[in-house]
């Protein structure tokens, strides 16, 4: 191909129990996660990118929810490996795959104790080797099953590269068009038959995570936000509640914690009571109760650990 020029390929393993470095390793655009139920975070990542391509392996000792603003630039596609994994609400299990042209974002969820590979990949690069090959690039947001053989190749194969054992040989530009291969044969086999669409209220969701991400620190209610999304209250909750396993008040919670957690560790927050304020929970007594819950330490003894 070599019509797009790519970058240096990079490859990284490492462990962390921070939300917020876990996020700042993506390459193609900010992620933001939040952890959906109390204990370490425990993500090991093995992950390998070019300018155009990210191929990642991501296991988790916890729970967690994974969202990307509107719009996500890259053609992306999810694969689970063990545990219960989501996009969009689509399983990643049972030989099943999941797919995003990103319009719409991401949301996909990782249980604990789950493992889960993800790609991303520049579309311009995509058509190109679409093009090339005479393959069909699916709009939207969907989910098909696989062969169970078709599905285990996947998964070695994805496994492998993410953890530098395959296409190691290969420059950045065969690299990228070699990942791009891979994803279009996968959603080819049949010309997606028998593919889901995905529920289209996720957008629903999306704003409403959208909106959170940017007005955590200030009072919020259900009521508004179920006016900001233009559905009714049972609407929002239950729509909510299937996308990322929490209710809103639950998931505003879990993200004004990691917020709180954020400033705390950067020492960026001197006091505990000027953290839950600036977080939007004025009541110190109960951000410290359920700081601890989330985290395991109290807000104090995370401040004590950055000041010594």
């Amino acid at each position: 191909m070599g019509k797009l020029a790519a970058g240096s390929r990079t490859s990284r393993a490492y462990h962390t129990d921070s939300v917020d470095a876990l996020g700042e390793t993506y390459r193609a655009a900010p992620v933001n996660y939040v952890q959906i139920a109390p204990g370490r975070l425990g993500a090991e990542i093995h992950s390998v990118s070019t300018t155009l391509v990210e191929v990642r392996e991501v296991s988790f000792e916890t729970g967690v929810l994974l969202t990307i603003e509107n719009p996500f630039p890259r053609f992306a596609l999810g694969i689970g490996l063990r545990g219960q994994s989501q996009l969009f609400g689509s399983h990643l299990t049972n030989s099943n795959i999941a797919y995003a042209d990103g319009h719409n974002g991401i949301i996909a969820r990782v249980q604990g104790a789950s493992s889960w590979c993800n790609i991303s990949i520049d579309p311009e690069l995509l058509e190109q080797v679409a093009a090339t090959h005479h393959y069909v690039i699916p709009g939207g947001d969907a989910s098909h099953g696989l062969p169970i053989e078709a599905q285990s190749a996947l998964v070695s194969t994805i496994s492998r590269v993410a953890r530098s054992q395959h296409f190691v040989e290969l420059t950045d530009a065969q690299f990228d068009d070699e990942i791009a291969l891979t994803v279009l044969r996968v959603l080819n086999p049949s010309q997606n038959k028998g593919s889901t669409r995905l529920p289209q209220h996720y957008i629903i969701v999306q704003r409403i995570v959208e909106y959170i991400h940017t007005h955590f620190s200030e009072r919020m209610v259900v009521t508004g936000l179920c006016q900001l999304a233009g559905v009714s209250e049972r609407k929002l909750q239950y729509t909510f509640l299937e996308a990322t396993g929490l209710t809103v008040r639950q998931y505003l919670m879990s993200y004004r914690l990691h917020r709180a957690h954020a400033l705390l560790a950067g020492g960026k927050i001197a006091q505990v009571k000027d953290a839950a304020q600036a977080c939007g929970i004025p009541h110190t007594g109960r951000f410290s109760q359920y700081f601890k819950s989330m985290f395991g330490d109290s807000p104090g003894q995370l401040l004590s650990q950055d000041n010594t």
